[in-house]
């Protein structure tokens, strides 16, 4: 099951696509056996959104860990900046969630984002 979610903090916009059923509010042995790895990736015009998102990798590594606990470093938060996305290698192989980062402009993402996104995925 695929899962896309949009979420805007002030003027910034966080977009979740998940290949797999990831809630945190149900038990973790509910969702899966292991910790899912998340792809955390970006693009800042300011530094602002770089700092949001390390914020979303820090409150996602403390979520795998209060769920899975010593399983946790089983599952990898990984932050990138979008130019540095392998398309295949990070979000098709590696990741179960992606979650995309951006400064909004009139309610949309940048368009160094969504071209990147367009061009790649």
């Amino acid at each position: 099951m695929s899962t896309f979610v949009k979420f805007s903090m002030f003027s910034y916009v966080f977009f979740l696509a998940s290949t797999r059923e990831i809630s945190l509010k149900t038990e973790a042995k509910e969702c899966s056996s292991s910790p899912p790895n998340v792809l955390v990736t970006y693009y800042t015009e300011s530094n602002k959104t770089k700092e949001l998102a390390g914020m979303v990798v820090a409150g996602a590594q403390a979520e795998q860990w209060s769920q899975w606990g010593a399983q946790a470093s089983q599952g990898k938060v990984l932050l990138l900046p979008i130019h540095e996305v392998e398309f295949q290698t990070h979000v098709v192989e590696w990741a179960d969630a992606v979650l995309l980062g951006s400064p909004a402009h009139y309610g949309n993402v940048a368009g160094p984002l969504l071209e990147q996104v367009q061009r790649t995925w």
